[in-house]
C-alpha cells in the first residue's frame, strides 16, 4: 500500500480512548493487533477485507507499516451519538494527492453467531467448541476445573 500517504479516522472520542484502541504499533502479539484500530483499518486497506487471518499477520511489514501511517481523530458531533451509534469517517490521502473518503452512521456490533465463529476460530475448531460448551453448561457445571484446564495453556 506504498500509494496511501495518510489516513484519518474520525471517531467518538470513547471508542479511541478505550485501551490498547488507539495503537499504531509496534505489534507484538495477536491481541495487540485485535484491540488496535490503526491495525485493524491498515489490514483491511491492505487485504481487502477483514478476518481472523488479518490479525494472525500482525508481523507483515506492509499492514505495520500503514497502520503507523493512521491517525485517530476524535470527533465531537460522533461523540455525541454514542452509546446509540458508533459512527465513523475515514479519508484516505493517496501520494498522488487524490482523496477517498467514507463514512458509517454505524458501525454495528457483531451478532451472537458471529461472535461464535470468532471464539472457535481463536481457539481452533475443536478446542472452541469444547470451551463454548462449557460456557454455554456453565450454570450447571458443579465446579469449574475442566473449564480452567481447557482455558488453560
Amino acid at each position: 500500500m506504498g500509494e496511501i500517504e495518510a489516513v484519518n479516522l474520525h471517531t467518538f472520542e470513547t471508542g479511541r480512548a478505550y485501551p490498547g484502541c488507539d495503537h499504531a504499533g509496534p505489534f507484538t502479539s495477536l491481541q495487540q493487533a485485535k484491540m488496535s484500530i490503526q491495525y485493524a483499518v491498515a489490514s483491511v486497506l491492505a487485504r481487502g477485507s477483514l478476518d481472523e487471518d488479518n490479525f494472525r499477520a500482525f508481523e507483515d511489514a506492509t499492514i505495520t507499516d500503514l497502520a503507523r501511517r493512521v491517525t485517530l481523530i476524535s470527533d465531537p458531533d460522533l461523540q455525541a451519538a454514542y452509546p446509540a451509534r458508533q459512527p465513523a469517517r475515514i479519508e484516505v490521502r493517496y501520494r498522488d494527492g487524490t482523496r477517498a473518503e467514507a463514512a458509517l452512521d454505524d458501525v454495528g456490533w457483531l451478532d451472537p453467531a458471529a461472535v461464535r465463529a470468532r471464539f472457535r476460530d481463536e481457539f481452533g475448531p475443536e478446542r472452541g467448541v469444547r470451551i463454548e460448551g462449557l460456557v454455554d453448561r456453565l450454570a450447571d457445571l458443579a465446579e469449574l476445573g475442566e473449564l480452567v484446564a481447557e482455558l488453560g495453556p
